[in-house]
């Protein structure tokens, strides 16, 4: 029961998972290439993995676009790994990157 609350996270996040989290939280909706564009490089296809395996984005419709693409937004998990109560609670944007960082070394340990 106590994992379904408060799931287990990773201690340590890799700098190309923050900076995927991050455009995922900050420009919620997104579509995978929304996501590349961003952040200016391909994504790894085992990043998005991830999140999804730890129920931290999921898929919320598909864009009017070529291909329906998929749109990502963050779940009520991510908030809860980040000891946030809500979108609202982010950092600034300035530094995305940073600020999760900054999230993550303060975050309460499952």
């Amino acid at each position: 029961v106590i994992t379904q609350v408060r799931p287990e996270r990773p201690t340590r996040l890799s700098p190309t998972l923050h900076e995927t989290l991050a455009v995922v939280a900050y420009h919620q909706p997104v579509t995978r290439a929304d996501i590349e564009q961003m952040r200016g490089v391909s994504n790894n296809s085992q990043i998005l993995r991830s999140l999804f395996d730890w129920n931290w984005i999921k898929e919320s419709g598909f864009r009017e676009l070529p291909g329906r693409p998929a749109l990502l937004v963050t779940t009520p998990q991510f908030l809860n790994a980040f000891g946030l109560n809500s979108l609202g609670q982010l950092p600034p944007l300035h530094d995305a990157k940073e600020a999760f960082m900054a999230l993550d070394a303060n975050a309460p340990k499952s």
